[in-house]
């Protein structure tokens, strides 16, 4: 399975409890897990990781508010006119990877499903 900027061994968007954890864990055999949460259950799974033992399996721990604020770092703020582009262009050839159909009736449907077509910023549309 593949992410935006690379490979993606598993991706859950579940509520972690221990058992859940374990499992989750156990079945990864990668040395770079980036566990996405959100801000409130942070301290709760960096505690569930340390109790288990199972920190050092983990190279990063990021909130989706920590992802928000890169993005819009990256598209609106002082940092859009160096890195927006070359980020939207990542987007856009990771999305061609994850979607390789010929027939654009079915990605135009995601993207209407999603909400993307209403989109109205110059750095977003193109």
């Amino acid at each position: 399975m593949w992410a935006n900027f690379g490979l993606a061994i598993q991706i859950k968007h579940l509520s972690l409890a221990e058992e859940l954890a374990e499992n989750i864990v156990s079945s990864v055999s990668a040395d770079r897990i980036v566990i996405v949460c959100k801000a409130a259950e942070q301290k709760i799974i960096i505690s569930l990781l340390n109790q288990l033992g199972w920190k050092s399996k983990i190279q990063s721990i990021v909130t989706e508010t920590d992802l928000l604020r890169w993005y819009e770092r990256a598209l609106r703020g002082k940092f859009a006119d160096s890195i927006g582009d070359s980020v939207l262009q990542k987007l856009a050839n990771e999305i061609q990877v994850e979607f390789p159909t010929t027939d654009k009736r079915e990605f135009l449907q995601f993207m209407e499903k999603r909400g993307y077509d209403k989109l109205t910023n110059p750095n977003w549309v193109k």
